[in-house]
């Protein structure tokens, strides 16, 4: 990880401007850049549209005093494509020898991804360069730090999945099981993560679904994932009238939500900066 150091001093002329530099030089002497590393990454969901990942650091303040954090502007980008860039807020303080945390989220939009793959043939893995300048202040100071951190972006598809039926559970009154098909593309298995949404009956709400702890769907493969989900009282009539319209006028109802994956440990690796497997 590269660091680089400077003061952000408006340029003055005068024996004021130069009364100053000499503050800001006794009041900074000695002192020293925060330590920032990279604990972990983290990808937080894969939508229709975008990807969502957190960049987890660790800021140590060196110093014999306070420490501010006043943000930091950032960007991502790989093989000369822009990927994403924001502006993160902080008004994060840390005490002397203290360690603070720094989350870094990352929005990718998937049309950006795929100017990246078009070019890419069969390679599984490009490199990406992060590129982030951290804003702070030591004794009222303003400074600023540059952080540098590369790694492996890996092709990853979002799974294809569909809600197919609803159904009872033989010998459980408050019980149902939702069957959906799950398709994964991609040439390494995925860990589902979370599944959230609503179950409809003609466009009318009948019970909540948010479920966790879901199976590991094997690479290239197609799966039935059956979710478990509990009816509680203030949703039994609804549930009721859904499944006479189901039994007896063949209506059919729909799945309104998300289905959260997370990653092998083989991908999380990559990019975190170890290289791909050849």
């Amino acid at each position: 990880m590269r660091i680089k150091m400077k003061a952000k001093l408006a340029s003055r002329t005068g024996p004021g401007w130069l009364a100053a530099m000499l503050l800001v030089a006794v009041m900074t002497a000695g002192c020293q850049q925060p330590k920032v590393e990279l604990l972990d990454l983290r990808v937080i969901n894969v939508g229709p549209q975008k990807v969502w990942l957190v960049l987890d650091y660790t800021v140590k303040n060196t110093n014999a005093t306070q420490l501010n954090i006043w943000g930091l502007d950032y960007a991502l980008q790989s093989e000369g494509i822009h990927l994403a860039e924001s502006t993160l807020t902080s008004g994060m303080a840390i005490e002397s020898g203290a360690i603070g945390r720094l989350r870094v989220p990352l929005e990718i939009e998937h049309a950006q991804m795929a100017k990246l793959w078009e070019s890419a043939g069969d390679v599984t893995a490009l490199p990406y360069e992060f590129t982030g300048k951290l804003i702070y202040r030591l004794f009222g100071v303003p400074l600023e730090m540059m952080i540098t951190h590369a790694g492996f972006i890996p092709r990853i598809e979002p799974p294809n999945w569909t809600f197919r039926l609803v159904r009872k559970v033989a010998g459980e009154d408050n019980l149902l099981e939702l069957v959906f098909d799950v398709d994964n593309p991609n040439s390494f298995g995925l860990p589902l993560a979370t599944l959230s949404g609503v179950l409809k009956m003609e466009g009318v709400s009948v019970l909540t679904v948010d479920r966790s702890n879901l199976p590991f769907i094997e690479a290239c493969q197609h799966a039935a994932l059956v979710v478990p989900v509990r009816v509680y009282k203030h949703e039994a009539g609804r549930v009721a009238a859904m499944f006479e319209q189901i039994e007896k006028h063949g209506k059919a109802p729909a799945f309104a939500g998300e289905l959260r994956f997370g990653l092998p440990d083989s991908a999380k690796q990559m990019l975190m900066g170890a290289e791909p497997e050849q």
